[in-house]
């Protein structure tokens, strides 16, 4: 009965094992470290820089400036009257 503990034992570190590979995989495609929340915050901070993944989603809009009367470049539409004979 031994045996079939040990087989046990290791079937459940093969997955574990497994699933740790898939997270560093995962994070080696994106660029982020892998390491404790606490550390990674302590490092954004030193390097004043985002390390951890936030929320997905987009980005929000940027505010556009208003346009004035003196816009420089910008189209204007043309009212062409029709050819009297």
């Amino acid at each position: 009965m031994v045996a079939g503990e040990n087989q046990k034992k290791i079937e459940k570190s093969d997955e574990a094992g497994e699933a740790l590979a898939a997270t560093i995989e995962a994070r080696l495609r994106t660029g982020r470290p892998l390491a404790a929340r606490e550390w990674i915050a302590a490092q954004e901070r030193q390097l004043a820089r985002q390390l951890a993944p936030r929320k997905p989603g987009p980005k929000p809009k940027r505010e556009r400036p208003e346009a004035t009367t003196q816009d420089q470049g910008a189209i204007k539409p043309v009212l062409l009257e029709p050819n009297r004979l």
